[in-house]
């Protein structure tokens, strides 16, 4: 197949014979053409969308190669009806094998700048002092890979983060800004003594419910039962909860009480009055910082609007 063309930079009369991703699709039957049979489909891209017509096919309720989220191969020629773009497709089929150039269809940070972020995270890990909380998330990162599947998951099924590498995204920031926070801290005028490791095992594990609680089928993340009942932060202290049963299991060592206690609490407080130390208190602040960052607005700008 050719290089791949942006879904903006079709042409009218041009021939393309590329991978699309299905943004839509609907079976129809023309009133024109003898109650001919066709597939009105959509396909999208970081540039725009595109909506046209596979004649001789009619896609089954089962059929799960052709849905939303999916990616197929086709060869469609690009034509001008009533001065909007469409196509006709000369052909389809399921496309199943790995994309490659999957920003190109999604939004979302390419394979160089996750693995930055990935290295960012490494690092931070690396300089966690206390050896409890080290234990902690080294066994995490061991068994469930924890920097992989953020880097693969998305923060949220809506917002700008709602894509591959999302999670990541959200984490790396947010432990770059409570990590500032906690430096803040330090300053001889500051009479107040942090636990930074806490910190940021709270930080890494504050939203990992969201590894569980969505499901992705290439594309689109979709959240499951577990986070419309539960929610993402219950899920993520429970998830917090199996992290340190099963790291005491593993390595034959007791976690004192007083850190298990301090580190769920961190992962489950939804608002400053449930927070019960100054560490959690600098995590839900930088989350609900990162937050705001890529909602668009700033808390400068939300305290003003108030």
């Amino acid at each position: 197949m050719q290089e791949y063309v942006p879904i903006r930079a079709l042409q009218v009369g041009q021939t393309y014979s590329q991978i699309f991703l299905i943004s839509a699709v609907a079976n129809k039957t023309s009133k024109k053409s003898e109650g001919k049979k066709f597939v009105l489909i959509t396909v999208k891209d970081v540039t725009g969308s595109l909506r046209g017509c596979v004649w001789d096919l009619q896609i089954d309720e089962s059929e799960q190669d052709f849905v939303p989220g999916k990616f197929v191969s086709m060869t469609i020629v690009v034509e001008s009806y009533n001065n909007e773009r469409t196509f006709v497709a000369k052909n389809i089929a399921a496309f199943k094998d790995q994309i490659e150039n999957l920003t190109d269809y999604v939004p979302g940070p390419n394979d160089h700048v996750l693995g930055v972020l990935k290295e960012d995270v490494e690092k931070v890990i690396a300089d966690i002092d206390d050896p409890h909380y080290r234990d902690i998330i080294n066994n995490t990162c061991q068994h469930v890979r924890l920097i992989d599947m953020m880097s693969s998951n998305a923060y949220g099924d809506s917002g700008p983060l709602a894509h591959r590498g999302g999670l990541l995204t959200h984490t790396a920031l947010t432990l770059k800004v409570a990590l500032g926070m906690v430096e803040t801290g330090r300053e001889p005028s500051v009479d107040i003594r942090i636990d930074r490791s806490l910190v940021i095992a709270a930080c890494l594990l504050r939203n990992i419910g969201f590894i569980s609680g969505f499901q992705t089928n290439g594309t689109n993340f979709i959240p499951q039962d577990s986070a419309h009942l539960l929610g993402i932060r219950y899920l993520s202290a429970m998830w917090a909860n199996h992290i340190l049963i099963s790291t005491e299991s593993d390595l034959k060592l007791i976690i004192p009480e007083a850190k298990k206690l301090a580190l769920q609490n961190a992962c489950l407080a939804d608002n400053l009055e449930q927070c019960m130390t100054i560490e959690a208190r600098i995590v839900f602040l930088a989350n609900k910082f990162t937050d705001e960052i890529y909602n668009g607005r700033s808390l400068y700008d939300k305290h003003r609007s108030t």
